[in-house]
């Protein structure tokens, strides 16, 4: 298909250059804008207006300055326990990957950046402690310091796809959310960009 860049118009219509990617999970209801700013602080709490909002919207991690070549790729969004503001944070769908079944059957994510559309699988989902922070590595200076990273982010996981291995040519997503069950966690969805 040819891609069509939408993120000029996204940018444009809400007056924000902070606006970098457009992020899509079909199944679960997530088709999102994702903001990217200096820091990992401004859009917990400002819209794509760049307005007060408590909501915040899903934004790439700052460190992540070049979303075509980057090896891994994260993106971090808000959940909530409070029902009336369910339908406004799309990071909330990605609660349905604690069930094994939605798991197996719904492993497509989209990233449209302003290069193309990147089409990862998801390979794995995983539970952590704000101690479990092996996921926030992004910057790597060997294909070995790679690897050994790869190999820490899927150890304990809740779900893992063994069918896939990861190499040095791979590139990765990691989509962050706050979790409650158990309190105090955090919910991973790691994918894998699938080649052409």
């Amino acid at each position: 298909f040819q891609y069509i860049n939408e993120l000029p118009a996204a940018r444009e219509s809400y007056q924000n250059t902070d606006i970098m990617g457009r992020l899509e999970i079909p199944n679960l209801n997530i088709n999102s804008w994702v903001t990217r700013a200096s820091n990992n602080e401004f859009y917990l709490d400002n819209n794509l207006w760049k307005q007060y909002d408590a909501l915040g919207v899903p934004f790439f991690d700052y460190r992540n300055y070049n979303l075509n070549t980057d090896r891994q790729i994260n993106i971090y969004g808000h959940n909530t326990l409070n029902e009336k503001y369910f339908d406004k944070l799309p990071f909330i769908n990605l609660e349905a990957y604690t069930d094994k079944g939605i798991f197996d059957n719904y492993n497509d994510i989209y990233l449209s950046i302003d290069e193309r559309q990147i089409h990862y699988e998801i390979i794995a989902v995983k539970i952590i402690t704000e101690q479990d922070n092996e996921h926030m590595k992004i910057v790597f200076y060997s294909d070995d310091d790679f690897l050994q990273h790869t190999a820490k982010l899927l150890q304990n996981t809740l779900y893992r796809n063994s069918n896939i291995e990861l190499s040095k040519e791979d590139r990765l997503i990691v989509l962050q959310v706050c979790h409650y069950n158990p309190p105090d966690t955090y919910l991973l969805v790691i994918g894998k960009e699938k080649r052409m």
